[in-house]
């Protein structure tokens, strides 16, 4: 495990690493033997300054620096670094709008700033003890620390903590080091954290962890063509006849250990990356694989379709997890006798991150492991699994710029076999992933490969525009023509009005309202509805949705109407449209294309360059394929990427310091709602969560922040506020007015 987070690190020492680590370790808690922790412990006083800082402050008393800098082998800096920020609540008060008890020797509490410490106790010099006997040295002295720190001691500790980070950051030396121990001393101390909590005997219940999580047992090609290619395909055959993998696929498998595998909607991306997988296992010795998405919902998808196959080894990663794996396949679609039914794949609710880290195969939202470039905890204590991986980014076209940023930094500062995927990618970013990234583009020509250029070459669209008032009309047409249809709207609140207009002239039953604002529960089934009414041969369907059907969803409509939006999501939208083409059938699906009232969420000079992009297609004056959209690409602005604000990007280039996290760092996103309870829900809820019943998840539901309102009672606590049932409708979601008392739940959430 040591060896392969150096590999990660980029280290070029592993002894160094493992020496330095050891130390830190023994290190980090010394802090404790203070009377404000010792109080604090025993409920009786507050505790008047942080531990990890009190470890730090001793780590800075001229006794022991000098008695760690005398070894060349020691990494001080480091050493310190990784003590005073293992709880991620060491940020620099210069630069930091956090807390003050965040901010490095700092207390909320000015009233009280003696601290008598305990240094002297037979614990700690036995802790000392250990790390001279690892130098082969003799403990320092520590006759010269003073026993009482007082608030101008602490303070002469800070500066000199903020002069040696300077000097530090000017040198920009061992940097790698210095994030290897920072993140690997936090994986450990969760590690021991856990261990009084188990049953047994802490020390065997570890080994036995630890044995079990990172043995010489690799994952082997075959491994993975046997627990998760081979019962995939076999599905595939079940659901839509013969299967024969594209050359494309094929050639897709060689590609080096940083690549971009950039190909259209629909031609078979995601088998052609666990075909890739499978021969970087031959080459790349890896426990784990993990394939990310950028949201819960292709997440669960690409979890349902793929991963899910390799049983208990498998494992879903995202917010509200457990909850989306309650009855996935308990579906009518599946097979009766589908053995993924019996298999828990929870992660351990005691151990939390933990819990993860002895499966093999993992399914992610982007967040739950590259947050840790954030700085978020959970996700640096995955970073043992990431080390030991094999990576596949999807969908990379959908990062918003703090989600790119986080992939290039991470790209630029880690070794590790990736491949991003996407079906579409503007020129700069484009150019970013291949200069400042070094990956490797595949195909390069698509005319290498007469499959996928037969495929990505075919016509299968033509397009026209539609006035926005026309839109109701030409969707009931194409319904009465026995026709599938999606109309994708820009905003909920559209999305909501004409589906509730639709209703009036259509048979409610094929009438599909889906967006983000439905209660878990609510949007977990209508998913599986869409999912499920569009793998139907036959029959009139109208899905009437927002930018959620954009990615990993394999929904084949026979006309699609959409207003203007950028343009790599107008392309993605597209791939939704006759998208299982079969070249000889003559299949050509119907697009039209309507200017939206308000620019809003996207910006004006989005909506500007999709009108370009339409009126060149119709320019045209013929059918067009795939190749004809992702051509246009090349034609988009070629400058920068723009600048994201708050860059995700504190774990690489805080330096000595260690800031928290964000709960929520890693998306920009509007900003315009919140999870919330409805109020008429809010015992049901409670209820649940004192149960430990994951589906208590599923009564959250995103509400325009200014229909949200505090719970008065304080029990929510965190982020969740309370929004009106009334304006709660199970078809509609959440509406910005009330709605009529039929449409209503009439009961408690039952699921």
């Amino acid at each position: 495990m040591g060896k392969s987070w150096s590999r990660l690190f980029n280290l070029d020492n592993f002894d160094s690493f493992i020496l330095n680590l050891y130390i830190t370790c023994l290190f980090h808690d010394i802090g404790k033997a203070n009377n404000g922790f010792q109080g604090a412990v025993q409920r009786k006083t507050p505790q008047i300054l942080r531990h990890e800082h009190m470890s730090a402050l001793l780590l800075l008393q001229p006794s022991i620096q000098e008695w760690l800098k005398q070894f060349e082998s020691i990494f001080y800096e480091g050493i310190l670094s990784a003590v005073a920020g293992h709880h991620l609540k060491a940020a620099d008060s210069a630069l930091s709008t956090e807390p003050l008890t965040y901010h490095f020797c700092c207390s909320s509490n000015e009233t009280e700033w003696m601290i008598e410490t305990y240094f002297q106790h037979e614990e700690v010099l036995s802790v000392l003890k250990k790390i001279a006997d690892i130098l082969d040295s003799t403990p320092p002295s520590l006759e010269m620390i003073p026993t009482r720190w007082d608030k101008a001691f602490i303070s002469q500790g800070r500066s000199q903590f903020e002069r040696i980070n300077r000097l530090f950051k000017r040198k920009d030396e061992k940097h790698n080091l210095l994030l290897a121990l920072k993140a690997a001393v936090i994986a450990c101390d969760s590690l021991g954290s856990a261990m009084p909590r188990m049953d047994i005997n802490p020390e065997t219940w570890v080994q036995n962890f630890a044995t079990e999580c990172f043995n010489d047992e690799l994952l082997t090609p075959e491994w993975l063509q046997e627990n998760v290619i081979d019962p995939r395909i076999r599905d595939i055959e079940e659901n839509k006849g013969s299967f024969e993998p594209h050359d494309f696929q094929l050639q897709a498998a060689k590609l080096g250990s940083r690549s971009l595998l950039l190909s259209g909607c629909g031609t078979g991306k995601t088998l052609a990356a666990w075909f890739w997988i499978r021969e970087q296992l031959k080459s790349h010795p890896a426990r784990r694989v993990i394939f990310l998405y950028p949201t819960r919902t292709t997440a669960t998808e690409g979890f349902r379709d793929y991963a899910s196959w390799a049983g208990e080894d498998a494992s879903l990663v995202h917010g509200t997890a457990v909850y989306d794996l309650e009855g996935m396949f308990d579906n009518p679609l599946d097979p009766i006798e589908d053995s993924r039914r019996s298999h828990l794949y929870e992660q351990d609710a005691r151990l939390f991150a933990l819990g993860y880290w002895p499966k093999k195969v993992f399914t992610a939202t982007v967040d739950s492991f590259l947050s840790f470039m954030a700085n978020q905890y959970s996700a640096i204590c995955l970073l043992p699994v990431l080390a030991e991986s094999i990576i596949v980014v999807d969908e990379v076209h959908a990062f918003d710029s703090k989600m790119f940023t986080a992939l290039e930094r991470f790209l630029e500062f880690f070794s590790i076999p990736v491949l991003c995927m996407t079906a579409s990618l503007p020129p700069r970013r484009l150019k970013i992933l291949q200069d400042n990234c070094n990956l490797d583009v595949f195909p390069h020509d698509i005319a290498d490969f007469e499959d996928l250029e037969k495929q990505m070459g075919t016509d299968r669209y033509q397009v026209s525009t539609i006035d926005a008032a026309s839109i109701a009309q030409k969707a009931i047409e194409s319904i009465q023509a026995n026709k599938k249809v999606m109309c994708v709207v820009n905003t909920v609140n559209q999305c909501q009005k004409l589906a509730q207009e639709m209703v009036k002239h259509l048979d409610e039953k094929i009438v599909l309202c889906y967006h983000s604002r439905f209660r878990l529960c609510d949007r977990k089934k209508i998913h599986k509805e869409v999912i499920g009414k569009f793998r139907q041969s036959s029959g009139p369907l109208l899905l009437i949705t927002t930018q959620v059907c954009e990615m990993s969803l394999d929904l084949d409509a026979d006309v699609l109407i959409t207003e203007l939006a950028p343009v790599p999501s107008l392309i993605q939208r597209m791939g939704r449209c006759c998208r299982h083409l079969i070249p000889s059938s003559g299949r050509i699906g119907e697009v039209l294309f309507a200017e939206p009232k308000d620019h809003k969420p996207y910006k004006s000079e989005e909506i500007s360059q999709a009108k370009a992009f339409i009126e060149e297609l119709i320019g045209y004056n013929r059918l067009l394929s795939q190749t004809d959209l992702v051509s246009y690409l090349d034609k988009l602005d070629k400058g920068p990427d723009r600048q994201a604000s708050g860059l995700p990007t504190l774990f690489t280039h805080s330096y000595l310091f260690s800031p928290p996290g964000k709960e929520d760092p890693f998306r920009e996103g509007s900003d315009f709602t919140i999870d919330c309870i409805l109020d008429f829900e809010i015992e049901e809820y409670h209820r649940l969560r004192r149960e430990k019943d994951p589906q208590f998840h599923g009564y959250v539901v995103p509400v325009p922040k200014y229909l949200a309102k505090p719970d008065p009672t304080g029990r929510l606590g965190g982020s969740l506020k309370l929004a009106p049932y009334a304006h709660y409708s199970e078809k509609y979601g959440f509406c910005n007015e009330e709605v009529e008392a039929h449409v209503r739940p009439h009961t408690c959430l039952i699921v």
